[in-house]
């Protein structure tokens, strides 16, 4: 059963979803004290965990604790506060207002000269993003982790195919849904039907973090 814990493991495999809220907000305090909990009691823990430095989005592996800063740009206050407001319950941009919001980020990006992949008002760095495929890639190999953690599933993955995409769905999804691994993903509340929808029916999809 997908609630049961595999051999020597003392995690339940399974496919867990959370929030960021859930993660402990834009500093991950809950989900990296979680992982802590985990590798205090020997479980072989890896993948990537999110988090927010000086404004922008980090990314820190695992398996090493090693960060990397994901995001490229400065988001100014006000772009920010209307993200914000896009998440809120029944509020949503204007498509006039999330078209300028990315105008902003493909100018950047043009700009700098340099690879980049944009999501919303944010630009990323590819070559961070290819660094944590490659956490979750050995994270999901036959001897690599108990439990995975990929924070987060967004509309980079989930719209584009993109991010974290395809270790994702081709690697790290198959783990929780045959019971191999615990996979817990944060992706926000407004993007877990996507979510749900290609993990199918036949697959129970849980919320929160596993005890």
């Amino acid at each position: 059963a997908v609630s049961a814990a595999g051999p020597g493991c003392s995690v339940p495999h399974g496919l867990y979803l959370i929030n960021a809220e859930d993660a402990g907000g834009e500093d991950r305090t809950v989900l990296s004290a979680w992982v802590a909990g985990l590798k205090e009691r020997g479980v072989r823990v890896r993948g990537v965990i999110s988090s927010v430095c000086g404004g922008q989005k980090q990314l820190a592996r695992i398996s090493n604790g090693e960060k990397r800063m994901l995001q490229l740009n400065q988001v100014d206050a006000a772009d920010l506060a209307s993200m914000t407001q896009r998440r809120a319950p029944g509020v949503s941009l204007t498509e006039d207002n999330a078209e300028l919001l990315s105008s902003k980020a493909r100018e950047w990006a043009a700009a700098s000269g340099r690879p980049c992949e944009v999501v919303g008002p944010f630009v990323f760095d590819p070559e961070v993003l290819q660094w944590a495929r490659e956490e979750l890639q050995e994270a999901a190999a036959p001897a690599g982790a108990e439990c995975i953690v990929v924070d987060e599933v967004g509309p980079l993955e989930l719209k584009r195919s993109a991010g974290l995409e395809p270790i994702f769905s081709q690697v790290v999804l198959p783990a929780a849904c045959t019971a191999c691994a615990c996979v817990v993903v944060v992706v926000r509340d407004s993007l877990r039907a996507v979510l749900q929808g290609r993990v199918g029916d036949g697959s129970p999809v849980l919320q929160g973090l596993p005890s």
